[in-house]
């Protein structure tokens, strides 16, 4: 899609990345959901490119529909994953999107996901690899599900390596939840003694989650029944600091997902109590 004037102006601003007419529309009431052609709305655009991301959260703050689909069925949680933007497809699962939704092939986001990983389109890009790799670990970790049979559909549209790929990624993951004690889909847990090393790392760094404390709750809490530890301040900004998912690259997303279900379900529950009292 090019910007250009016959786009909505909205529009035309996200794509050029011009984030102060983005400010100035937003701030004059511009309709934030307005269609261009195709379907797609400004949130559709910004969340193509990593280098938008402050855009991205300025459209979301006013309120743009993030499940939104174009006349493709395309959501924007679909378009970020498309175009291998790691840092939207990481703020919109922060906002809770339904990362169930299907465009009109039949796709889901994470089929993009593995989809992308043995894109032609990616090849002689490292970078990109490596961001559509972590794409998929994050769907992963937010909870999309998959299955075997799911699974094995999806790789009829993939090449060979991409199923290579992603079934390693799956391995990884289905590997790291047992080793936090997690449930787990056994059956896509083989190969075990391939991981040694990656195990190894998971269970060092696990250890780590349980001794690292705050007012006297572990990281462990996000994946315990433990409710108490979403009224720890000091514990949501560590969660939530640019530099956790460094500090912890193995379980760093998982906990993040953990944390946002379990403020998400807690509030579902107040919300609730409220209306019957």
């Amino acid at each position: 899609m090019e910007y250009s004037c016959c786009l909505p102006s909205l529009h035309s601003a996200v794509g050029q990345l011009q984030e102060n007419e983005v400010k100035t529309l937003v701030d004059k009431g511009v309709d934030i959901n307005e269609l261009a052609a195709e379907g797609y709305t400004a949130l559709h655009i910004s969340v193509r490119r990593d280098c938008s991301l402050v855009i991205t959260k300025l459209l979301i703050a006013a309120g743009a529909d993030t499940s939104y689909q174009t006349n493709h069925g395309f959501t924007p949680l679909h378009e970020a994953v498309r175009y291998c933007s790691l840092q939207n497809t990481r703020l919109l699962l922060r906002h809770n999107v339904n990362f169930k939704i299907r465009d009109l092939q039949g796709l889901s986001p994470l089929d993009w996901a593995i989809y992308n990983l043995g894109s032609e389109m990616l090849e002689g890009a490292p970078h990109l690899m490596t961001a559509a790799s972590k794409i998929m670990e994050e769907l992963l970790d937010w909870g999309t599900p998959y299955s075997l049979e799911s699974l094995t559909e999806t790789f009829l549209r993939c090449d060979n390596y991409s199923k290579e790929c992603a079934l390693r990624i799956i391995w990884r993951h289905s590997l790291k939840l047992k080793c936090a004690n997690l449930p787990y889909h056994k059956r896509l847990l083989f190969g075990e003694s391939h991981y040694i090393s990656y195990k190894s790392q998971c269970l060092v760094e696990f250890v780590r989650i349980k001794c690292t404390k705050v007012d006297s709750h572990s990281l462990y809490c996000m994946f315990s029944s433990c409710t108490s530890v979403l009224s720890v301040n000091d514990m949501v900004e560590l969660i939530w600091t640019p530099e956790f998912l460094t500090e912890f690259p193995i379980y760093g997303s998982l906990l993040q997902a953990k944390f946002a279900r379990k403020k998400k379900r807690q509030e579902l529950l107040s919300s609730a109590e409220e209306r019957l009292t």
